[in-house]
């Protein structure tokens, strides 16, 4: 049975819907919409995911994109009414949904902190302005204004800008505690940037109706604007891959936090994923050392061998392949295969050696793999961790003139003989 809730979109919608023709004279854009105002329907109130609500929330503002270029003068001013009480049901379902997404423990090192009781302040107040707008029927001028400066005022931007530099000041850092508190900031900040997003855009749908030439519709689009810029830097900050990131690249897993998950889909946005890269996983492929190019990983089959070592004389053991592991291609974890022969897979021990083994391994066969941005032009290189021991990474040394591959926590030991290339063949 329908819930009340429910009922008032459904309604909503259809109205929304009635009134599109009177809005787009090209069907073309006309069809877009109605097609976006369909996907909000399939909308489950006491069933839905906190990840289902942001995807409404995406269609939300696709069709906020396609409708106000389109309405001039704002005569008809239903459609912004209609789309406005959309947002505010989306924003009410996100709210429901508020106490599952804290239960998650990745976030409890933050919550004992100032700044997450500082974070719990904001969400609070955000919250509260969408109660607030889930009753309004009508927006006097002077509850506008308010809402106006709750949600466009500075201290909630300054908060976001203040976790943006706290975000940097961890991610940096060489020691791996830091590294997972810059994820805990990362997703403390897209909770609170997803929830300002939803409001900011129910305010503008109610301005828009009512202010048609006054500064406060413009004040809302330039906070939507502002926020978007400040969002893309912090994605940036987060996804852009450079060596001194090397400990927050390893122990980022996108899947594993759900709040910056989230933004990318409520935005539309794709961050580089190696994994969804079809042409790379089904390629054959040598690891080559970057410092040392004429050593290769070999995988040597002669008498049974498990070890695994950089050889001068690329063979047929050098060859192999990396098979994204099921569910975590977003987060770029692969098993690394022998292409030739019996499949044999690269795993390394909780002391660091390496072998390899015929059966399909656990963690201690996954592995991270980070792309780091090349800005000479040339090839990518790659940093390669184990999954189950984040930051013991695959690391070539020489002994005697031979060269051993293990693995090693120490980041210049790293820099100096762990980064390395993988060729296609």
């Amino acid at each position: 049975m329908e819930s009340k809730a429910e009922k008032e979109l459904e309604r909503k919608l259809k109205q929304l819907d009635n009134e599109l023709p009177w809005i787009f004279s090209d069907e073309n854009t006309l069809n877009s919409v109605r097609t976006a105002t369909n996907e909000v329907k399939k909308f489950d109130l006491s069933t839905i995911d906190f990840g289902d609500i942001c995807q409404k929330i995406a269609v939300g503002i696709n069709i906020a994109a396609l409708l106000f270029p389109s309405i001039n003068v704002f005569k008809r001013t239903f459609p912004l009414a209609n789309l406005a009480k959309v947002f505010v049901e989306l924003g009410k379902a996100l709210e429901s949904n508020n106490k599952a997404i804290e239960e998650n423990k990745r976030h409890q090192r933050v919550q004992r902190t100032d700044i997450r009781s500082e974070a719990n302040a904001f969400e609070k107040g955000l919250v509260t302005i969408n109660a607030h707008l889930s009753v309004l029927r009508k927006a006097p001028e002077g509850v506008t204004e308010k809402l106006d400066f709750d949600i466009t005022d500075s201290e909630c931007v300054n908060f976001l800008q203040k976790l943006q530099g706290k975000t940097k000041s961890f991610i940096f850092a060489k020691d791996m505690e830091s590294a997972r508190k810059a994820g805990e900031y990362v997703n403390l900040y897209f909770r609170i940037a997803i929830l300002r997003t939803v409001l900011l855009w129910q305010v503008y749908c109610i301005k828009r109706i009512i202010e048609v030439d006054r500064s406060g519709v413009q004040n809302i689009w330039e906070a939507l604007v502002q926020s978007q810029k400040t969002d893309l830097e912090m994605l940036r900050l987060v996804t852009v891959a450079h060596f001194e990131k090397t400990m927050f690249l390893t122990v980022f897993h996108p899947n594993k936090n759900k709040n910056f998950l989230l933004f990318l889909r409520i935005q539309e946005y794709e961050i580089p994923c190696i994994a969804q890269d079809c042409r790379f996983t089904s390629q054959v492929h040598v690891i080559r050392s970057s410092n040392a190019p004429d050593v290769s990983l070999e995988m040597p089959s002669f008498h049974g061998s498990k070890c695994i070592v950089g050889t001068k004389e690329p063979t047929d053991a050098c060859l192999c392949k990396f098979n994204p592991v099921q569910y975590r291609k977003l987060d770029n974890v692969f098993y690394i295969t022998s292409s030739q022969g019996s499949k044999r897979y690269v795993c390394m021990s909780e002391n660091g050696t390496c072998f390899s083994q015929k059966e399909e391994p656990g963690e201690e066969g996954q592995w991270k793999l980070v792309r780091l941005e090349d800005t000479s032009g040339g090839s990518p290189h790659f940093i390669l961790s184990r999954l189950k021991l984040p930051c013991m990474f695959l690391c070539m040394d020489s002994i005697h003139n031979f060269s051993v591959i293990a693995g090693t926590r120490d980041l210049e030991k790293v820099k100096a003989c762990g980064v390395w290339d993988i060729l296609d063949l």
